[in-house]
């Protein structure tokens, strides 16, 4: 077995681990001053200080402003000279995920001209263009993706690490770029936190190492020249302690001692400004409650003074935004505690630009402060040699643009993933494998390099991506594929795990979904939690005495307890990057059976015993396997197939988390307003048109809210995030949601209460009846009422709305599992309210039911260019055995080019369509505002085809389409072609279902929210009948496939822009009758331009068959 890393660890870290004091402690001992590679020169020192002295204030301001480039044109950086600007995460040239490298180029030449052209901000400066190239240039489509830094601390070389970054800042100057957010030297302490796998390892010095190596990389040529052409300015961050935070939560409080923050979090700051690193950026997280970004001691008094940087400090994504006080378009105490450049993406950079200038002006920002910071950036531009930079000089050479996914980057690449896998089990040494067998490759993961490469990958989250946005890479099978043909053996591909013929050995790819940041924090380290989708495989496979090997992609260490017990062998994979044939190097021989690469990677991080194992520097319990594990080929595994599987429950979960408790707590964000316009609350009065909020005093001061609603047209208060919080603990552990409520006035309209887990996953529930006179109440609500809310993706704490005559009082908003004995405990929401049926249809006759229904017979297309005429004729509907079966045939059909209804309606006027179908109504015999609709069907496959199960107003009493609204039950398209699901596995067919709601203004001011479910492969909607139903109430619409709730949109999201909207309730469109649609359509805009495009004309007649239509009231 190879060495345990274990010793590696620092005595200066076993300090911390006795324990964290409750105050920080100043210790002037510890921060040292670090001697950088990049040494002042007095040349340099002279002509910024003769640039400086040119400078006019605005100049001045607008060296220490960082827009982005969604939010500024070239004309502005003309008229401003910003400083640098960024492209953050998913942001692109005209903000086209497909850019090519020419427009990436041309951008950067424009925007570095403007800021050399002096003809309207009166200096020739040039500007900075930084990215997040934090696993290669990870934003380009076709740039090489290297495996995530969690990996690479497993791979242990800094010799490699050192090279990476050489061929990062290669591709990433190629597009004209001259910054690179990178490192990042966080050291995780805690697993659940989402940014986990930015973070090399749980050792110090190993991250203190690679610092260095990747600052050497990005700033230095191999000769030793620094800041040629080639090179780029790189960024150590984020300062600091941003892998400590309590909890592990995203931008939180880190607790640590100051001796913790300097031994565990500091030592990549000393090894990245030993190398020479020109900018450091601050973190989100606060220390001790204060928020770095508004740290003087931390930023200015250790980074500056203490430690000698004499570079700059470069904010986060609006950080400053979140230091007390301060808001996103000002935010004086951010410079005034030792930032030099605000990173301010959205159109918040104007107003701060002005503010900025203002509070110099008035002393606010003293002069001095102010050109420090730009001294600053100016001293950096000089030492990059920006001045003089030419931006294609690097591509000069190269118009193929070949160093973006140069085959020698790829192999780097390649060789990387080789070195970062760890094997932690190895039964039988059943690994490597003999390339010559019948191998079956299983699992979502296995043909899916979105899913490999993870966050910040393409798109921030690294959602939204197939193979084809990775040109040049190869996904785990593709590897496996090439190797095995080639040693004249046989791969399978089925993610599903499905065969003919029994295989040899599966190897099943599978773990974590792509995520970033504070969308990836957890509660828990239990993988597929509630799920275990890919545990069953496993296990199926493992019961048809097949050898299992798992591959399993992740961002953190996770408790796979179940999953290794099902797995022969074992392989930590983390997140490889674009170039998954480098696993395929490691698991298979070659041809003829001779190792080609062993196992050397082991683990960067501790593997959790448990699911609640959290604190990788501090957890007494020992780990299933520790810091630096990791076998070989020769080693024999340490664990068999009978690990513990009981997840229990967390022992350390707290028995209420605040969420309002005296002021709002970390991470939630307070605001106030109507529902289609908020603003944050930043001071103790806020008034807005529809209610205003003022600080009361309950038992202490400021310690409660009063909320005052004064307009018809609702308000809403609420606690949110732009991230989730995973609240499943608190779920599982039969918790409550809390709140103190005091009514002081009762108004028009009910007085509710929600969380929510998205735009379209909330619940409501009524709080209006549990009122009792004018004191004080506890009100609690069980966690397990709220179903329709994911708790893993909390977004929204709590919310209350209410409109005009309603005044309360609110306080001590938590999550609890002992709720006091004075709460009341509030019933459930009801959501099987509708037990009454007023409506149905069986289809129990011999034809349609005319009391019930109408034909629509016309050639309209819909408004959607569609392909067919409906008819009224028996080839296109019947009835029979039970059901209804709506008939599309190919063949030509005449009818009126419009509807009987439409104002331009012309008997006369008739057109020929390729095709016939049928669609009914039951306007006038079938109309219901409220209720639960729900109609079982089977539908038809194929591309082109068009099923509907939806609903229209009946008097369209708020003007045309889509004003008045439009209901969609069930919608599919192309069912059975090849899925474009983003993240679809390879030879996945389409069975996808939408529910959706249209409705704002009248065409073309419409707008919609639609939410798709998906069918497991077992039960598709092609092969078997369905349920589809909807549950209508006034506040919100929820969706259903066979009771299971996927959907949920409120009144708060949807709105009508239609006749006197001013007059109109909140609840308009969906507050009138509607009435039910079955329709089959062949062709339109919809299907015809997805999956396969077009419409197939072959496997006519198309049916889709109808059991029954039940509404309930």
């Amino acid at each position: 077995m190879k060495t345990m890393r274990l010793l590696a660890l620092s005595g200066a870290v076993l300090i911390g681990l006795a324990g964290c004091s409750p105050v920080a402690q100043k210790s002037a001992e510890l921060w040292q001053p670090v001697n950088s590679k990049v040494e002042a020169q007095p040349d340099i020192e002279e002509q910024v200080d003769a640039l400086l002295k040119r400078m006019t204030l605005e100049q001045k301001v607008a060296q220490v402003i960082q827009p982005e480039i969604r939010d500024i044109t070239v004309e502005d950086m003309r008229r401003y000279g910003f400083g640098s600007f960024l492209n953050g995460g998913g942001a692109y040239p005209d903000n086209n995920k497909n850019a090519a490298i020419e427009d990436w180029i041309e951008l950067a030449e424009a925007m570095r001209e403007a800021s050399m052209d002096d003809s309207l901000d009166g200096i020739a400066i040039p500007t900075m263009w930084g990215t997040d190239a934090v696993h290669g240039h990870n934003n380009v489509k076709g740039a090489t993706i290297f495996p995530h830094n969690i990996g690479l601390g497993a791979a242990d070389d800094a010799a490699m690490m050192e090279k990476i970054a050489r061929v990062t800042a290669l591709e990433t100057r190629a597009t004209g770029i001259d910054w690179i957010f990178a490192p990042t030297v966080a050291v995780a302490e805690n697993p659940r936190w989402g940014r986990t796998y930015e973070s090399y390892s749980l050792d110090p010095q190993l991250v203190k190492r690679y610092a260095a190596a990747v600052v050497r990389g990005m700033q230095e040529s191999p000769g030793g020249e620094r800041f040629s052409d080639n090179d780029v300015i790189s960024t150590v961050k984020h300062f600091v302690g941003d892998g400590g935070t309590l909890g592990g939560d995203d931008q939180g409080n880190n607790v640590n001692t100051e001796e913790d923050l300097y031994h565990i979090h500091a030592q990549g700051y000393v090894g990245g400004l030993s190398a020479g690193a020109q900018s450091v950026m601050a973190s989100f997280n606060s220390w001790h409650g204060k928020k770095i970004h508004g740290s003087h001691y931390l930023l200015t008094e250790v980074l500056k003074e203490k430690m000698g940087f004499d570079g700059f400090v470069v904010g986060d994504w609006n950080g400053h935004g979140q230091i007390e006080g301060c808001e996103n378009h000002n935010c004086p105490d951010a410079m005034n505690a030792g930032l030099d450049v605000y990173m301010v993406p959205t159109d918040a950079w104007k107003p701060l630009f002005e503010n900025l200038v203002r509070q110099v002006r008035e002393g606010v920002i003293a002069q001095e402060r102010l050109d420090d910071a730009v001294r600053r950036v100016l001293r950096v531009k000089f030492r990059a040699g920006l001045f003089e930079r030419k931006q294609q000089e690097v591509v000069k050479n190269t118009p193929d643009k070949s160093l973006i996914g140069h085959q020698e980057h790829r192999a780097l690449a390649r060789a990387a993933v080789r070195k970062s896998l760890v094997l932690l089990k190895n039964d039988s040494q059943l690994l490597p494998l003999d390339p010559t067998q019948r191998i079956l490759v299983a699992g979502g993961g296995a043909d899916n390099i979105g899913q490999q490469s993870g966050g910040w990958s393409i798109t921030w989250q690294g959602t939204g991506n197939t193979n084809a946005d990775f040109p040049g890479g190869s996904s785990i099978f593709d590897g496996i594929e090439r190797q095995v043909k080639a040693a004249g053996g046989e791969a399978i591909l089925s993610p599903q795990g499905e065969y003919q013929e029994a295989p040899d050995v599966a190897i099943v790819v599978f773990g974590e979904q792509p995520y970033a940041e504070g969308n990836g924090d957890l509660d828990s380290l239990e993988f597929d939690r509630g799920i275990k989708k890919d545990l069953a495989l496993l296990k199926r496979l493992k019961a048809s005495g097949v050898p299992v090997v798992s591959v399993f992609l992740s961002g953190r260490p996770m408790w796979v307890n179940p999953e290794l017990n099902q797995s022969d062998a074992f392989v930590a994979a983390w997140l490889p990057g674009s170039e998954g044939e480098g696993v395929a190097d490691v698991l298979l021989t070659d041809a003829t059976g001779e190792v080609q690469h062993d196992f050397v990677g082991s683990l960067p991080f501790p593997w959790p015993a448990s699911p609640y194992q959290f604190n990788n520097s501090k957890e007494p319990e020992s780990p299933l396997f520790e810091l630096g594990y990791g076998l070989t080929y020769d080693d024999k595994s340490r664990v068999g197939n009978d690990l513990n599987e009981d997840v229990g429950q967390d022992a350390n979960l707290a028995t209420s988390k605040a969420i309002f408790e005296r002021s709002v707590q970390s991470p939630w964000t307070l605001q106030i307003g109507s529902i289609n316009e908020r603003q944050t609350v930043s001071s103790s009065v806020v008034t807005t048109p529809v209610m205003v909020l003022e600080t009361m005093d309950r038992r202490v001061q400021e310690d409660a809210r009063t909320l005052s609603f004064t307009a018809r047209e609702a308000g809403l208060m609420m606690f949110s995030s732009p991230f989730p919080s995973d609240w499943r603990s608190y779920h599982e552990a039969s918790g409550y949601f809390s709140l103190d409520l005091q009514v002081l006035s009762q108004g028009q309209g009910p007085l509710k209460a929600a969380l929510a887990c998205g735009e379209t996953c909330s619940q409501w529930f009524d709080l209006g009846a549990e009122v009792k006179g004018d004191e004080w109440q506890t009100l609690t609500l069980p966690l397990q009422c709220l179903d329709s809310v994911r708790m893993s993706n909390v977004f929204t704490a709590f919310a209350l709305k209410a409109q005009d005559g309603w005044k309360v009082n609110v306080s001590d908003i938590k999550l609890t599992t002992e709720p006091s004995g004075e709460a009341q405990t509030l019933d459930c929401p009801s959501k099987g309210q509708f037990k009454d049926l007023v409506w149905q249809d069986e289809f129990d006759g011999t034809r349609l039911d005319a009391s019930k229904w109408s034909f629509e017979v016309n050639c309209w297309g819909g408004g959607n260019d569609e392909q067919q005429c409906y008819t009224n004729s028996q080839n296109n509907l019947k009835v029979s055995n039970g059901q209804l079966e709506i008939i599309a045939r190919k063949g030509d059909a005449v009818g009126t080019t419009l509807p009987d209804e439409h104002p331009d309606y012309d008997p006369s006027q008739t057109r020929t369509l390729p095709y016939s179908s049928a669609r009914i109504r039951s306007k006038g015999k079938g109309d219901w505002q409220y209720g639960r609709v729900e109609v079982r069907a089977k539908l038809p496959a194929g591309q082109g085809v068009w099923p509907a199960i939806w609903m229209l107003p009946t008097d369209w009493s708020y003007g045309g389409w889509a004003a008045s609204g439009e209901i969609d039950i069930m919608e599919a398209v192309n069912l059975g072609t090849p899925s474009d699901r983003s993240g679809a596995e390879r030879g996945e067919t389409q069975r996808r279902v939408f529910g959706s709601l249209h409705f704002g203004g009248e065409w073309p001011d419409n707008t919609h929210l639609t939410n798709a479910y998906v069918f497991e492969s077992a039960v598709t909607p092609v092969d078997a009948f369905n349920v589809y139903a909807i549950e209508w109430e006034q506040d919100e619409i929820r969706w259903y496939v066979n009771d299971t709730h996927y959907a949920t949109i409120g009144a708060d999201q949807w709105y009508s822009g239609g006749k006197t909207p001013q007059s109109l309730a909140a609840t308009a469109p969906f507050d009138q009758p509607f009435h039910l649609i079955l329709n089959l359509a062949i062709g339109g805009k919809w299907p015809e331009e997805k999956n396969q495009t077009g419409v197939d004309a072959t496997g006519f007649p198309k049916t889709m068959w109808v059991d029954y239509v039940r509404v309930y009231q």
